[in-house]
């Protein structure tokens, strides 16, 4: 056992000393690379010579063995700065579209106030939050409450409320704020006279329907009436010019034929004095 710890610590002590000296070789390599400076790297030779870095790369450190590539700006992004020899290039967001990370390694869809970006697209706050930026999420309101104070202006989903103290401690006490007046219900009362106008409205309409149908009867009634009448006016005339020509012969026949509006005449003095009341009624 004693052997075995005794190999073991000669072991150790070899390994230092390789590791000594190999430090002790390479150094010289290390102290050529470092004078180096940026925008060039060290060439892996003997000579050690310092390179600038060709294009499209670059060395932002001294003492590099390689340059690094240039980012390229493609897609969502665009160049922001241009890639130099000692630094790299710097991207940013197209239009509608705000970066993600220090270095902008990633672009995220704005949207507008009020919304945020889901999986399915920009989306509206729900009820109780908002957002007044493009990007980020939903913010819930502030709870006014838990500070004791109370909200002066409500929320939106644009928009946080705002909260502030009593309206008492609010406002100066010698203000006294104008209450307006609560509106009357119309009550029982109201509706009744509201129905009542409206039946004696439908009855006014009625009645001068009524009326009107009333007067335009009559007067066709009237006009049948005077027609039945001028007409049994005729049927007399032709019964008395017949009396008259079998009773009154040729001369009669004469008179008549001289003096016809006599015999009208004659014919309707008849029909008044032979007709009663009773009978014009029945010819309408």
């Amino acid at each position: 056992m004693q052997d075995f710890i005794m190999g073991s610590g000669y072991y150790n002590i070899l390994a230092t000393v390789l590791l000594v000296m190999n430090f002790e070789r390479t150094r010289p390599m290390q102290d050529s690379c470092s004078k180096c400076p940026a925008g060039t790297f060290c060439e892996k030779n003997k000579d050690h010579i310092c390179i600038a870095c060709p294009s499209n790369s670059f060395s932002s450190t001294s003492g590099q063995r390689a340059c690094d590539i240039c980012r390229q700006c493609e897609g969502v992004f665009r160049t922001k700065k241009m890639c130099s020899p000692t630094s790299n290039a710097e991207c940013e967001c197209i239009s509608g579209f705000h970066c993600l990370g220090e270095r902008c390694t990633m672009c995220e869809q704005d949207c507008e106030q009020g919304q945020e970006l889901t999986k399915e697209g920009c989306k509206d706050c729900c009820f109780g939050t908002f957002n007044d930026q493009k990007h980020g999420t939903c913010r819930p309101w502030t709870n006014c409450s838990l500070d004791g104070k109370f909200v002066l202006v409500n929320g939106t989903k644009e928009r946080d409320v705002l909260c502030g103290p009593a309206s008492s401690d609010f406002f100066p006490r010698t203000t006294s704020a104008t209450i307006p007046a609560p509106a009357r219900d119309p009550g029982p009362t109201s509706q009744i006279l509201i129905v009542f106008l409206a039946l004696m409205s439908a009855a006014v309409l009625f009645l001068v329907f009524f009326l009107a149908l009333r007067f335009s009867i009559v007067k066709h009634s009237r006009k049948k009436l005077l027609y039945l009448f001028k007409r049994r006016v005729r049927d007399v005339v032709k019964t008395v010019r017949k009396v008259s020509r079998a009773t009154h012969g040729v001369a009669s026949s004469v008179t008549v034929a001289q003096y016809p509006n006599r015999a009208v005449d004659i014919g309707v003095s008849c029909v008044h004095s032979c007709l009663s009341p009773d009978h014009v009624r029945g010819l309408a």
